[in-house]
C-alpha cells in the first residue's frame, strides 16, 4: 500500500526570532474558554503524572488544559486550567512534550517560523527559537513530537504536505543535532501522521496514521528512526467529520490510546492493546464546553 519513496526535500532558512508575547490578563477573565473547575489557576500539570490534553482555540489564540487520570479507566478530567500567554496571530501548537516533569509546547507559524514554550506547571517560563528556526517551504508540517531516538530530548516528527513524504529532526533541548529521512515507503498525502506513542509496549515512539478520505487507522511500528512495520489498527474507520487529536496512555496499561474529537467538539476515547482497539468510552466533560476549540496535544 505504501508505494511513494522518500526523497529529501527539507531547506531551512536560520534568519528571524521568534517574539514571545506575553499577556498579563488574569485566566479568569478570558472569554470563551473550554470547561473548568472552579480554579481557573489550578497548576496545568498533574503530580501524579496522568496525562493532560492542551487545548487551542484558533480564533483567538488561547490555549488551556485538562488535566485527565480521573474516573472510569482516566477518561475524566480532574483539573483544568487556562494557560497564558495566548498563541500570536499565525501560530500554532504542533505538538507538546514533558522531559522535566512540565510540559513544553512546540509551534509553527504560518510562515513556517518554529519555537518552543516552556512552562513550570501552569507559569510560562519563557519561548524560543528552533535552532534551526525556519523552514521556508510550509509545506513541510510538524505532526508530532517526541523521543525517537531515547537521549531524553523531545524530537520533531515531520510529513510534506503534498506527497506524505515523512522526516525527522532529532533535537538537543531546542537544536538540531541530525535529520533522518526512513528508508521505507510513505502511503501518500492521503495519510497524515496524528501522533505517536507507544503502540506495542515496546518502548519505542511509534506512528499513528489516519487516511483522510476514508477515516481509516493505521500504525508504523518503529525502531529509533527506522519503520519495523505497518499495521492496519482492527478498529473501524472514524466517521466523516471525526479526527484523531491525540495520543496518550488514558489508563495506564502502557498501550497508547487515541482521543478522537467530530466537527463539533464531541470527545471519545479509542483504548487499545496493540493495532486491537478494546473499547471506546466518551470523555468526561465530553465536549470542551464552548464551541471553537479544538484539542493539539498530545501528539
Amino acid at each position: 500500500m505504501f508505494l511513494m519513496r522518500l526523497w529529501r526535500l527539507f531547506s531551512v532558512s536560520m534568519v528571524m526570532v521568534l517574539a514571545v508575547l506575553l499577556c498579563a490578563a488574569d485566566a479568569s477573565a478570558q472569554s470563551g474558554g473550554v470547561t473548568l473547575t472552579s480554579s481557573s489557576h489550578y497548576p496545568a500539570f498533574n503530580p501524579l503524572g496522568y496525562p493532560q490534553l492542551i487545548w487551542a482555540n484558533p480564533s483567538t489564540g488561547e490555549l488551556a488544559v485538562w488535566s485527565l487520570g480521573s474516573g472510569y479507566l482516566g477518561a475524566w478530567m480532574s483539573t483544568a486550567g487556562f494557560l497564558t500567554p495566548a498563541l500570536p496571530t499565525g501560530w500554532h501548537v504542533v505538538g507538546s512534550a514533558d522531559d522535566d516533569g512540565y510540559f513544553d509546547l512546540f509551534l509553527q507559524s504560518d510562515d513556517g517560523h518554529l519555537g518552543v514554550w516552556v512552562f513550570d506547571g501552569f507559569g510560562f517560563r519563557f519561548g524560543m527559537s528552533l535552532a534551526p528556526d525556519q523552514v521556508t517551504d510550509t509545506n513541510w508540517r510538524i505532526r508530532a513530537v517526541g523521543d525517537v531516538n531515547h537521549d531524553g530530548h523531545p524530537d520533531l516528527i515531520w510529513q510534506y504536505a503534498p506527497t506524505g513524504q515523512l522526516a525527522f529532526w532529532l533535537l538537543d533541548g531546542a537544536t538540531v543535532i541530525d535529520y533522518v529521512i526512513p528508508d521505507a515507503p510513505v502511503p501518500g498525502a492521503d495519510w497524515v501522521i496524528v501522533g505517536a506513542g507507544d503502540s506495542n509496549h515496546d518502548g519505542e515512539l511509534d506512528l499513528f496514521w489516519q487516511q483522510q478520505s476514508t477515516g481509516a487507522l493505521a500504525v508504523w511500528l518503529m525502531r529509533g528512526a527506522e519503520l519495523d512495520a505497518g499495521l492496519m489498527l482492527s478498529a473501524p474507520a472514524l466517521p466523516t467529520g471525526w479526527h484523531v487529536v491525540a495520543v496518550t496512555d488514558l489508563d495506564g496499561d502502557e498501550y497508547s490510546d487515541l482521543i478522537v474529537q467530530d466537527s463539533i467538539g464531541g470527545l471519545q476515547v479509542w483504548y487499545f492493546a496493540d493495532a486491537t482497539r478494546r473499547f471506546t468510552a466518551s470523555l468526561h466533560p465530553s465536549a470542551p464546553g464552548a464551541p471553537g476549540w479544538v484539542v493539539v496535544g498530545p501528539r
